[in-house]
């Protein structure tokens, strides 16, 4: 499934990014893999908020049906209870939705609602206006119907301040819905936020009293959708909310399609492709992996390594030349302890692989005058990949516990993106003996 989304405003140096982001800096105190650490907890407990289900929700009813759910309310609704914490880093409020087979997600800001102000951000809880004066009577109608509506919004800004902004205005927008409704917050990176799938699975096994949604007829609505530009209205932020879309496997729609209709969207002249991505894990694997276009030479030779973070070097590494001395920085800290690594393993006729970004002429010559003057030829692998590789790969080895390459924290955005603004791709020119590249296209999925 896509991962990560695809930061398509970001200035450069992903520090600060445009309309819908939240602050890329992880201030929460974070002890654990699942990014819930004690000061999530003790904030939690301090904002009156719930650590789990109340106690008094009570269990998901089982229907005698399917179809006669629809329309019943969900008996683990907690309006009555408030907000609660039912996952860590993960806020949800039950409005009396009911459960159904039909369910209606809905991303929130520029979807169902945007800023009174005009700001990016809210500036209070009364700072908010529906996206559309036909957005309520719309979502009105399909509660009628018996669909179940669920708001699924990332929210990574409230996760290390106080929600209560935030709840105090979803609370208002809600009253003034008067609508059964369901929201699930997500305040961190884990697998609850989009496009990641999380938030959805734990709608269908604990929040829709045992009714299994019917994708086919289920949708998801957002406005990022990776729309280009088109004269005063700006790109959209990223894709996530399309990518959610096809994780989940439900129609998406954008706010256009969905509220004021198909024509009405056509004429904003602004689509978007459900097919085309700079890169679509659907794709990875096409011609037979990494080790088809490299592999050991059968004599002592140097490798150098040339790739951005995330983007597969250790595991080109140590699938396919296993044998080699792995020299990598995250391990010896220094690139002067890298350097002298390889001049050890070199003098000792080991063939050596130095598995660092090694973005730039100046760090790769140390590299070759160590091969020069131990008499051996030196090449080089280029990992040739789109960024957006990168930052689904960061999220999977964060994500996947299981994986040799797991990791307990992402790099950080501005990373990634600094080294495709400052690479300096490799050449033979240089005293490589070879250019090996490897593309998306040689990854194994």
């Amino acid at each position: 499934p896509f991962l990560a989304e695809t930061p398509l405003c970001c200035n450069g140096c992903g520090r600060q990014v445009a309309k819908g982001f939240e602050a890329c800096c992880r201030t929460c105190t974070m002890s654990s893999a699942e990014g819930h650490g004690p000061q999530c907890e003790a904030r939690t407990a301090q904002e009156g908020f719930a650590s789990k289900r109340p106690a008094d929700a009570g269990p998901e009813g089982q229907p005698d049906a399917k179809k006669s759910a629809a329309g019943a309310p969900n008996p683990g609704a907690s309006g009555a209870t408030g907000w609660c914490s039912p996952r860590p880093q993960v806020l949800m409020r039950d409005y009396g939705a009911p459960n159904s087979e039909v369910v209606y997600g809905f991303d929130m800001d520029d979807t169902l609602i945007a800023t009174k102000s005009g700001k990016t951000f809210a500036v209070n809880s009364d700072d908010w206006r529906w996206w559309h004066e036909v957005v309520p009577g719309k979502l009105r109608e399909f509660a009628k119907a018996g669909v179940k509506l669920v708001v699924f919004t990332n929210q990574k800004g409230f996760g290390s301040k106080s929600p209560k902004e935030l709840t105090d205005r979803i609370d208002k927008i809600q009253r003034d819905l008067g609508a059964p409704l369901l929201v699930l917050a997500a305040l961190g990176s884990d697998g609850f936020r989009k496009p990641r799938t999380g938030s959805w699975r734990f709608l269908a096994s604990e929040l829709n009293g045992g009714v299994a949604p019917d994708v086919a007829n289920c949708r998801f609505v957002g406005d990022a959708a990776g729309r280009a530009a088109l004269g005063k209205v700006k790109k959209d932020f990223s894709d996530s909310d399309l990518k959610f879309a096809l994780n989940v496997g439900v129609v998406f729609q954008t706010p256009e399609e969905c509220f004021l209709g198909p024509e009405a969207a056509k004429a904003t002249r602004r689509p978007y492709s459900t097919t085309s991505f700079a890169f679509d894990p659907r794709c990875l694997g096409k011609s037979g992996g990494a080790k088809t276009k490299v592999g050991p030479s059968g004599k002592q030779e140097l490798i150098v390594v040339v790739g951005p973070p995330g983007s597969g070097k250790s595991a080109v590494t140590t699938s396919t030349f296993p044998s080699y001395a792995r020299v990598n920085q995250d391990t010896l800290k220094t690139k002067e302890k890298c350097l002298k690594a390889v001049v050890e393993a070199l003098k000792a006729g080991q063939s050596a692989i130095v598995d660092n970004q090694n973005k730039d002429k100046a760090t790769r010559k140390g590299y070759l005058d160590a091969a020069k003057k131990a008499g051996v030829p030196a090449r080089v692998v280029l990992l040739d990949v789109p960024k957006e590789l990168c930052f689904h790969l960061n999220c999977y080895r964060f994500m996947n516990k299981n994986s040799p390459e797991h990791r307990a924290e992402t790099v950080p955005d501005m990373v990634i993106h600094g080294y495709f603004k400052n690479v300096q791709p490799p050449t033979k020119e240089e005293g490589f003996a070879d250019v090996i590249t490897v593309t998306m296209a040689d990854f194994e999925p």
